[in-house]
Order: C-alpha cells, then sequence, then structure tokens
C-alpha cells in the first residue's frame, strides 16, 4: 500500500512538471469515469436470481442456468387442482402426485401414469362412473363394443372410428410415435385434423 502511494505522489509530481494544471484535472477524470465504468460493467455481468411466480408455487430459477420446469394443469378427481411446475422429465404420475394424488371417485385407469409430460399439458383424473361407460378391461372387450385404444389400435382399427379415415388414422400413429403414449384421450385434439366438434363426435368411443 505504501509502495503505491509513494507511486502515485511520484507521478503527480512528474505531472505538475509536465503538464498544465488544467489537464492534470482532465487525465483525473478520465481515470474516474473508466474506473466507474468498469465497476458498472462488472456489476451488470455478474448472473442474477429470477422469481418466477404461480398460483401454487414460486420457482427460482439461475439466470445464468438451471433446471428447465415445465408448467402443468392437474384437474378432475385430484386433491388441489391447479397449476403445477415439474421437473423436465417428470411422469403423469409425478403430476397427479403433485396435486396430493387422486380422490376416491377418482379413476387412474384411464391414464398412463408412465407417460412423459410436456409444458402446457392439462391432466385430468376423470371419475370412476365417468370412466366405466367406456372403459372395457380386455381388447376382445374392445372390439365387441366398438372401443378404440389409441395407444395400442393399429391404423386400421382406428379408421373404424366416425369420421376418421385413413389420413388421420395415419396421423395418429405417427404423432403417438414421435410424442409417445396419449396421457388423455383429449391429446388427440394435438392431432392435425381433429378439431372440437370431430373430438366430440369419437370420445366415447376411445381409450388409452
Amino acid at each position: 500500500m505504501e509502495n503505491l502511494k509513494e507511486k502515485v505522489t511520484e507521478f503527480l509530481e512528474k505531472a505538475k512538471e509536465e503538464f498544465t494544471p488544467f489537464q492534470i484535472r482532465v487525465i483525473i477524470l478520465l481515470v474516474i469515469v473508466i474506473g466507474v465504468g468498469a465497476f458498472i460493467s462488472y456489476s451488470r455481468s455478474r448472473p442474477k436470481q429470477v422469481t418466477i411466480g404461480t398460483r401454487n408455487k414460486q420457482v427460482v430459477l439461475n439466470k445464468a442456468g438451471g433446471a428447465r420446469k415445465l408448467l402443468v394443469h392437474v384437474a378432475g378427481e385430484v386433491a388441489k387442482p391447479g397449476l403445477y411446475r415439474l421437473d423436465e422429465g417428470s411422469r403423469v404420475a409425478d403430476a397427479i402426485d403433485a396435486a396430493g394424488g387422486a380422490t376416491q371417485a377418482g379413476s387412474l385407469d384411464q391414464l398412463n401414469l408412465a407417460s412423459k409430460v410436456r409444458d402446457g399439458d392439462k391432466i385430468l383424473v376423470p371419475t370412476k362412473v365417468q370412466s366405466t361407460t367406456y372403459l372395457p378391461t380386455t381388447g376382445t372387450e374392445d372390439s365387441q363394443n366398438g372401443i378404440v385404444n389409441i395407444n395400442t389400435a393399429s391404423e386400421s382399427e382406428i379408421e373404424k372410428l366416425p369420421g376418421i379415415g385413413s389420413e388421420l388414422a395415419k396421423r395418429i400413429v405417427q404423432y403417438r410415435t414421435k410424442n409417445g403414449s396419449f396421457s388423455s384421450i383429449s391429446e388427440l385434439k394435438k392431432v392435425e385434423g381433429i378439431g372440437e366438434k370431430r373430438f366430440e363426435a369419437i370420445k366415447e368411443l376411445v381409450r388409452i
């Protein structure tokens, strides 16, 4: 510290000999401006934390890099319906657990609990009464009642659904191959060509 002080004093003495008082003031001002600018630049470059609020919880992400979170809507027969943030790679079962689990009236048989959730998914847990109207227990019963399992059916079997031709059946199978098994029958609406009206016509004839 003493050495630095001596060097500064020596510099000022030489400056008095080589520069006018005005020039010395300008040099000192430039040094101060450069020092302040360097400090501000350093402060802005440091990583900061950003808090993202949701209706149910808050997630803190590091701006410099952090775990990606998925926002999903869990509804129906669960203890605490609502929006939940899950880690990327979470399953349908994880989403239901986050919502407090299914109620006694809820039926998980229609859901593929092992399916991975995606950002923006809505997971609906139906009631047992709803599920018994169109959820047979075997493939043979499916055929007899005209029920199609969209997670296992072939293109030709899917074509038998009303309003579903060969092209739409092919798209359904392609969607299933690319994204994995359907987590709910309402996910059919994500297939190109299946809108709300067409879905309403087949929703009682399909299961997962």
